[in-house]
């Protein structure tokens, strides 16, 4: 049905869980495992994720 609202609950969602329970170990691992092949790791990265991301489904 067109204009119907949905509301959403990013915490149940699979991107979530997967970010939520990894994305730490991903920062601490990534010099040592991906550096070599994608470069240096970005901070605006780890900013952008636990300030936005994060915090957006906190909100939810």
């Amino acid at each position: 049905m067109a204009g119907l609202y949905r509301p959403r609950h990013p915490k149940r969602t699979v991107l979530y869980r997967v970010m939520c329970h990894h994305f730490e170990r991903f920062v601490a691992e990534y010099e040592a495992r991906f550096k070599l092949a994608y470069g240096f790791f970005r901070p605006i990265v780890k900013e952008v994720v636990e300030r936005i991301f994060f915090k957006y489904a906190e909100q939810r």
